[in-house]
């Protein structure tokens, strides 16, 4: 009986995970509302942006 834990399928599992492929990858939609979009605010990194009140 094989385990469910066979180091070579655990391998394989490892590299596939490490390597999707682009159809396997997260996508992001954005929507612009109303145009209220800047080029500054396409750039800046997650963590300049303030938080909703």
């Amino acid at each position: 009986m094989r385990s469910f834990l066979d180091v070579g399928r655990l391998d394989a599992l490892v590299t596939n995970f490490q390597n999707l492929s682009n159809s396997a990858r997260p996508r992001v939609w954005w929507h612009w509302v109303n145009g209220n979009v800047t080029k500054d605010g396409i750039s800046s990194t997650p963590g300049n942006v303030n938080p909703l009140k």
